[in-house]
């Protein structure tokens, strides 16, 4: 098997690889979403992708006391994945797929939301994708308190559209993510009250 792979398909693994960096990753879910989605891989493909070429290379990171947390050097992960790429046990198999949920249970979540939200993102037009991919972005970064600073001022027309996004589309995809956390106060009470701090 021809293990180099295309431009292309090195963005994937290289957006994908951020999930397993050890900082916040959920806020670039969106946009992951939305690469993969305009890179035109349907959804088998992506989760392929993620099960036996991504994670191998990288779930180790998970497990890390001191994990990568800045990013990965792009040349160093994608010939890592090129390395592993198609060889047992990382390829498509009952036990492959055992090993992964093995290795990568602590964030099997953060893709099961990719997979949700490439569903939202699929059937639009080039323009409404970019738009709810940044709708979405934005509702992670208050949902997560993530880098948000003071709240951007939308007009009260605006706040009901993400609202009505927040309700629809992002909380089915989002709420599943959420840490119950003492130290960091993260709790799905504590995450829902910032959206409606921000949104009413």
């Amino acid at each position: 098997m021809d293990t180099k792979a295309d431009p292309t398909r090195r963005a994937i693994w290289i957006a994908l690889a951020d999930q397993f960096l050890d900082t916040e990753t959920r806020t670039w879910i969106p946009h992951t979403a939305l690469q993969i989605v305009e890179a035109g891989y349907p959804l088998e493909e992506a989760r392929r992708i993620w099960r036996y070429e991504v994670s191998p290379a990288v779930s180790i990171n998970v497990w890390s006391v001191a994990g990568e947390w800045a990013g990965w050097d792009e040349e160093w992960l994608c010939e890592r994945i090129e390395s592993l790429r198609g060889r047992w046990p990382h390829r498509p198999g009952l036990i492959p797929y055992l090993l992964y949920r093995l290795q990568v249970h602590f964030i099997h979540g953060g893709f099961t939301a990719i997979e949700r939200c490439m569903e939202k993102l699929e059937p639009l037009a080039a323009e409404e994708r970019n738009n709810m991919s940044a709708d979405l972005t934005y509702l992670a970064e208050l949902y997560f308190d993530f880098c948000v600073g003071e709240p951007m001022r939308l007009s009260a027309m605006r706040k009901a559209e993400l609202l009505e996004l927040y309700r629809s589309t992002f909380k089915p995809i989002f709420a599943p993510l959420v840490v119950r956390d003492s130290i960091s106060g993260e709790s799905p009470r504590v995450c829902r009250l910032r959206i409606a701090t921000a949104l009413t």
